[in-house]
């Protein structure tokens, strides 16, 4: 990843600091516990930037302006809880608060509420990926297309002859012996399976590419406008709900039930200008420079291994950097960080006291981080993502459809 390294011009601190509550700690006894001041809210908020003089006016005249920034903001509220401490034989030795309270030791808001945030760099390198790969995009892939529904057909040989087997089986008395029941379910289970993949990887793609052929056919004629954005995206996110988390605090433990969410939304943005034409070639996708993907997407399989492993992206990005009518006037990466938790106070134990505790706490943060980004051919490497094949149910789906037709023609072949 080629990041050049920032610089700010200047940095604003609109920090509110912390804030504290009017509650109190005494000794059972009756003293006053000194040197305690409960916190009920703290608040930072830092941005480092560029401030480029006239900015409206010179974009507005078509200057290019890409600065680094970077913000953070903090926001931290507890309290309405209470501590009871009483030692166990002897009642006069003990700890009770009043007012706001809430333990938890300054240093370790970060580690209570949010434990864990998600790996950002692999973000980076998808979003980097995905915005070279978007480079110079046709508005209509015919050989990407062409080249899924021959692959898919090509792998299940005849998609209608399995249904077409059943129908004939089905009408032949030795169905009803019993013991070609197992059979019989066997081939029901693959002449339903080859359904479901030729709908999903061959009659879909049939189905838009002439929906695509219609439109380009009907399309007024492209222009291309003097600067064009690519953009590459990626996200991650963590969400626990009632988790128990105890913290050591010195002398006594304390038990919370924390729930909360990290999110980093990753985005890469590369602005360029392209001489090329925009003819039949390019608007159908048949271009010189689209025949390496198309040679890859004819392999078998090859469009589950671009799920957990895209190697299209990284064909597509090679190419477009190599094309020689491309110029990048600039190009930038942006991280965002979102962060929220809660925590309430459970219990608390200390040898030889009896404690009875309560509170409540929230905490968010919010990070922002733009780069300048100086895109190499080393950014359009594909990122290994074996948690793609099982993103959600339709990706579920499709695993366990190809991996029976697999299983399927391995012990019938």
């Amino acid at each position: 990843m080629s990041i050049e390294t920032p610089t700010y011009g200047r940095t604003r601190d609109d920090s509110q600091g912390d804030e504290y509550g009017s509650g109190s700690m005494y000794y059972l006894s009756g003293a006053y516990y000194t040197g305690w001041t409960p916190r009920t809210r703290s608040h930072s908020a830092i941005c480092s930037d560029t401030v480029t003089p006239n900015y409206h006016s010179r974009i507005a005249a078509g200057d290019i302006i890409n600065n680094a920034c970077v913000m953070s903001k903090h926001l931290l509220e507890e309290g309405g809880g209470h501590w009871y401490s009483e030692h166990v034989s002897n009642p006069n030795v003990g700890l009770e608060t009043t007012g706001d309270f809430f333990p938890v030791q300054r240093g370790q808001d970060g580690v209570v509420y949010i434990p864990e945030t998600p790996d950002a760099s692999e973000c980076h390198l998808v979003a980097m990926q995905g915005a070279l790969a978007a480079i110079d995009e046709t508005p209509y892939n015919f050989l990407e297309d062409v080249g899924e529904i021959g692959e898919t057909l090509r792998f299940l040989k005849s998609p209608g002859r399995s249904l077409l087997k059943l129908a004939r089986d089905s009408q032949k008395k030795s169905w009803k012996i019993r013991k070609n029941r197992k059979q019989k379910a066997r081939q029901t289970a693959e002449a339903l399976n080859d359904l479901y993949l030729t709908q999903r990887f061959a009659m879909t793609p049939l189905v838009r590419s002439a929906f695509d052929a219609f439109d380009a056919y009907n399309s007024d004629k492209i222009t291309r406008p003097p600067r064009i954005s690519a953009r590459g995206f990626s996200r991650k996110e963590i969400t626990k709900s009632g988790e128990t988390v105890y913290i050591n605090a010195g002398s006594y433990t304390t038990s919370y039930t924390r729930s909360y969410s990290s999110k980093v939304d990753v985005r890469a943005t590369i602005l360029y200008t392209h001489t090329g034409g925009t003819g039949a070639a390019f608007k159908t996708g048949l271009r010189g420079k689209d025949i390496p993907v198309t040679a890859w997407q004819l392999v078998p399989l090859s469009f589950m291994v671009d799920r957990v492993y895209d190697i299209s992206k990284t064909i597509r990005g090679v190419a477009n950097l190599s094309d020689p009518r491309l110029t990048i006037l600039a190009a930038s990466v942006t991280e965002k960080l979102d962060d929220e938790g809660t925590i309430s106070l459970d219990e608390a134990t200390q040898p030889g006291y009896t404690v009875t505790v309560s509170g409540n706490g929230s905490y968010e943060r919010h990070l922002y981080n733009r780069q300048i980004w100086l895109p190499a051919f080393s950014d359009s490497k594909p990122v290994f993502m074996p948690a793609e094949l099982v993103k959600d149910a339709r990706s579920i789906a499709d695993l366990f459809s190809l991996s029976g037709a697999i299983i399927s023609r391995s012990f019938s072949s």
